[in-house]
């Protein structure tokens, strides 16, 4: 048989007191006593509520109330309800009188209000309401406040940055080395400067248009528009390639046959004989036919067409080939070295258009050819020595640093050029080549140091150690955010960085 705890519930109690109430009790099985002219449950919308809330939980509740409008509405809602104690036995109702002295509830459900009131003071099993927010009012001021510390703290722990900026007077050197590469080599000797390399080929095909530059000058002949005159009184017929003659002795020749009337004239082309600035005429000079005894019938110049010299088409020189394949070989190179070193950002290649194999030309024209432009194909086979760029690199940096003086820091900044492997070097064999290093070199800095020199100092303070920090000649210090309060600074948030090296 089931043991129930009691809860009496006020006339004034709102739905979330009677929830709360029934929450509170300790034990599955709850009593719950409500008084009569209760208005809260009196509304069907509070009694459907107050089944759904009691259906998230696992207490099994009983109600029970002298007011039958209550006990009407609760029982159609589902609820289990009692009117009076006809569902107790005689030992529920001695054992609830020994444990709870408002089991004569049904009895005295009429007595007064502040009864009501009495008796819940003293029910074990009826917790008081709870209290409003504003008795909490200094637990919530408090937590509020330290909310606000908490967050201004973290907020200076990763907002706040500052760069402190060093510019530096470095020197700038150059050094030569001699390095191996070898493709039998299986690891860095930096000992003996020698670098392992791996033989790889590839082969593909480019192609380009080039513009010719050979210029051929060409002689061209002078052409006259002539003005035949007959004096005669008969006509006269002159044939194609009829010869005039000027006075310095230049011969022309019609490019047509003509019949000049008598006392009249005709206009006729007529071409030199030859090339050259000398068969230029000036208008109205007249030229004899050389055929005719007669001087009755002659020419005269009207206009010069063209005399002279002209440029002719231009072709292809040996100059013109040579930049041509020169060309394609470097382009060839380029793209074929971009496939091979393709996704890998580290590898270097150490090669030569002079390892070029297998290589073909396609429609590249003989010097001499008479052509605008031309676009051949080239067609061969790649083969290039690659190595770790990083290892080479921080080999080098370890023999310059090697070689540095006392106190000096070598800069971040090293530029490695080669020279041309010799033209007959063997890939496969590997090849030895001079490495040039410009680099320059500062002195020490300990940047760690500086960092926690500078830890929680003001952005005054930064500025103060800075300037007495002799192995710079600039210092600049910047915030950001630029608004932010000039406040310490942690480390984590502190930059420092060089300038001119």
């Amino acid at each position: 048989r089931p043991s129930y705890k009691h809860v009496i519930i006020h006339r004034n109690d709102t739905l979330s007191d009677i929830l709360y109430s029934i929450r509170e009790v300790e034990g599955d099985n709850v009593f719950v006593y409500l008084p009569d002219q209760m208005k809260t449950l009196s509304h069907a919308s509070n009694a459907r509520l107050l089944k759904r809330e009691l259906a998230r939980g696992s207490k099994n509740v009983v109600f029970c109330s002298p007011d039958p409008a209550i006990t009407r509405e609760l029982e159609r809602q589902g609820l289990d309800v009692k009117t009076d104690s006809a569902g107790m036995d005689e030992a529920d109702m001695a054992e609830d009188k020994e444990k709870d002295p408002f089991a004569q509830f049904f009895g005295e459900s009429q007595a007064h209000e502040a009864e009501f009131g009495a008796r819940r003071e003293v029910n074990t099993y009826a917790p008081a309401k709870k209290k409003p927010w504003y008795a909490h009012f200094w637990a919530i001021t408090g937590g509020l406040l330290l909310g606000v510390l908490v967050a201004l703290v973290a907020v200076m722990y990763y907002v706040p940055q500052a760069t402190v900026t060093l510019a530096f007077e470095g020197e700038q050197l150059k050094r030569e080395y001699k390095v191996a590469f070898d493709p039998s080599a299986e690891k860095v000797d930096n000992k003996n400067l020698v670098m392992p390399a791996t033989l790889k080929t590839k082969q593909g095909r480019v192609s380009q248009t080039f513009e010719s530059s050979g210029k051929a000058q060409k002689d061209v002949k002078t052409k006259l528009q002539l003005t035949v005159k007959n004096e005669r009184s008969t006509e006269q017929s002159l044939v194609e390639n009829t010869r005039f003659k000027s006075s310095q002795g230049y011969v022309y020749r019609t490019v047509e046959g003509v019949s000049v009337p008598a006392g009249g004239e005709v206009t006729v082309a007529a071409v030199a004989t030859k090339p050259g600035y000398k068969y230029n005429l000036s208008p109205d000079a007249r030229l004899e036919i050389v055929a005719l005894a007669t001087d009755r019938v002659y020419g005269l110049v009207k206009s010069v067409e063209r005399s002279g010299s002209e440029q002719g088409t231009r072709y292809i020189s040996d100059q013109d080939r040579s930049k041509a394949q020169e060309k394609l070989k470097q382009m060839l190179a380029k793209k074929l070295s971009k496939q091979i070193t393709k996704d890998k950002d580290t590898i270097g290649l150490l090669s030569s258009a002079q390892f070029f194999k297998d290589v073909s030309y396609k429609r590249l024209p003989k010097a001499g050819t008479e052509t605008e432009s031309f676009r051949p194909t080239l067609e061969a086979k790649l083969e290039v020595l690659a190595y770790d760029e990083a290892a080479l690199l921080q080999m080098v940096n370890e023999r310059v640093k090697q070689q540095m003086p006392e106190g000096q820091n070598l800069s971040d900044k090293v530029r490695l050029t080669f020279s041309e492997p010799l033209a007959d070097a063997q890939l496969n064999n590997g090849v030895t080549v001079r490495v040039f290093v410009e680099y320059v070199t500062h002195a020490n800095l300990d940047r760690e140091q500086i960092r926690s020199d500078l830890t929680m100092k003001s952005f005054s303070q930064v500025r103060e150690y800075m300037q007495q920090y002799a192995k710079a000649k600039e210092v600049n210090v910047e915030l950001s955010p630029r608004v932010w309060p000039r406040m310490p600074f942690f480390k984590r948030n502190i930059t420092v960085q060089t300038k001119g090296l």
